[in-house]
């Protein structure tokens, strides 16, 4: 029997990872793995959801695309913007010479609603023949019982499903072991600069880049000039409002980045077990972010509007799904660079979570058909073909290493640094309990922040509020 878990409008996690990472830049980047150039990134891209007791948002009415002239139809819902969806539907058009029997509908739905929407419709037995998904989705979806266990379509296909980076596997395999899902792309969170202003400061990052957290310390301080109103160092929201979940995602890569784990494996599994973060690296990590802030006066608790890409942040902490925005706000008036999140040490440098959407099949009538389908539109190929299109990052490793790919790369530089990181990626709570989880960590780490509580009491209590949560969720660490 699968655990009950209902979607009670709390935000997704591209809504307040989102929220997070834009409120640093007054809303310019609102998705947390959005590619290319959306035509208007607010109306694109999920927006900051209301708090939870707030009704569901009733999903926007946009005309499905519909391709290829076969007699059997096999509908899927995305939330992909413009930048994204056409590549997506150049490569299904191309699905007509390998079955010219089927066609297609995309529906596309923004992503702050696509969650709800697939819920409603698994209650009404009214789902598409597949879905398109945020990655910590899929463990809910899982949870339904109403997604494809794919296994033997993978061997009837000879599949590799190993080619796929590890910590996008532990959202798509159930507690069973089985895979219910695909990663179709992916991303991670580093660190953008302003070249302008380092060069102004003194540092040279080309040269000589800020790789521990001292490191950056230095260099936020340096960057911080309090006459211009210059910050710096962003890393998005330091409150709960507008951005639920933001401060325990960022607290994970902190924490991974001393080299400890957020939450202890279970069943060999990382990351589902009991919280961890409370001890160990979690502590310094948790501490170092309060300190930036309040002892060093070089991060904002209410950052600038618009602050990076107008020259008044030396660097920001976001992913590759801003960087298209972030060069065409900038414009002349300086010029970017990426590198990666220092660590606690050096070694550490880059550790991150992982992002990105993946695929998954309902049962139903069209299970066989649909599950062929996506099994051909994550092979080798179309993942590079839509990560170079969309400005993705590819999620199978193969691609990564291509000649191919590391040749798009050369022409488009600041995605290096992801991409060269995406071996240093953890999952994030891959289960069903991802946002009751996050929300209520976010909260005592906001205590902290605000020097309400020490950061380890905080972590104390959110470490026993998590295992509150699992019991009476009926899950076992």
């Amino acid at each position: 029997m699968a655990n009950t878990f209902v979607f009670s409008g709390r935000l997704s996690r591209r809504s307040f990872l989102t929220a997070a990472l834009a409120a640093g830049a007054g809303g310019v980047v609102v998705a947390c793995s959005s590619g290319g150039s959306a035509p208007s990134a607010a109306a694109t891209k999920p927006a900051a959801a209301a708090a939870p007791s707030a009704p569901q948002p009733v999903p926007t009415a946009v005309a499905p695309v519909t391709i290829g002239q076969g007699s059997k139809k096999l509908t899927i819902w995305h939330y992909y913007a413009q930048a994204q969806a056409q590549p997506l539907q150049q490569i299904v058009q191309d699905y007509g010479k390998v079955d010219p029997s089927l066609s297609f509908e995309l529906t596309y739905t923004p992503g702050a609603q696509l969650l709800a929407k697939i819920q409603t419709a698994i209650a009404g037995n009214a789902v598409p023949d597949i879905v398109q998904t945020d990655l910590v989705w899929v463990p809910i979806m899982i949870d339904t019982q109403k997604t494809v266990v794919l296994d033997d379509y993978f061997k009837a296909e000879k599949f590799d499903i190993t080619d796929f980076f590890d910590a996008l596997l532990q959202y798509d395999q159930g507690p069973d072991n089985k895979y219910y899902a695909i990663p179709m792309d992916t991303n991670n969170i580093q660190l953008f600069y302003n070249k302008k202003l380092v060069s102004e400061a003194g540092l040279d990052f080309e040269k000589s880049p800020p790789q521990t957290w001292d490191d950056l310390t230095q260099a936020a301080v340096k960057l911080t000039d309090s006459s211009k109103r210059q910050w710096g160092l962003d890393l998005g929201a330091e409150t709960t409002q507008g951005a639920q979940g933001a401060l325990a995602n960022r607290h994970m890569c902190m924490t991974w980045q001393t080299g400890s784990k957020y939450f202890d494996d279970k069943d060999g599994r990382p990351e589902r077990g009991a919280p961890v973060f409370n001890q160990g690296g979690g502590v310094p990590a948790w501490q170092w972010n309060v300190d930036i802030i309040q002892k060093h006066k070089a991060v904002a608790l209410q950052p600038p509007q618009n602050g990076f890409v107008t020259g008044l942040e030396g660097m920001w902490y976001n992913g590759p799904w801003a960087i298209p925005d972030a060069v065409r706000l900038i414009g002349n008036k300086f010029e970017m660079g990426v590198i990666s999140y220092p660590g606690q040490t050096a070694e550490l440098a880059g550790h991150s979570w992982s992002g990105g959407e993946h695929f998954q099949v309902f049962k139903g009538p069209n299970q066989d058909v649909s599950a062929k389908f996506i099994i051909w539109l994550t092979s080798v190929q179309n993942i590079e073909r839509f990560a170079e299109q969309a400005a993705y990052i590819p999620t199978r490793k193969s691609v990564i290493n291509s000649d191919g790919y590391k040749a798009w790369l050369d022409k488009n530089p600041l995605y290096k640094v992801y991409a060269q990181n995406m071996t240093k990626v953890h999952p994030r709570v891959p289960t069903p309990l991802f946002f009751d989880l996050t929300i209520a960590i976010s909260n005592h780490l906001e205590e902290a922040i605000y020097q309400k509580s020490s950061v380890q009491d905080a972590l104390n209590a959110a470490a026993q509020e998590s295992l509150s949560i699992m019991k009476q969720k009926g899950y076992q660490p």
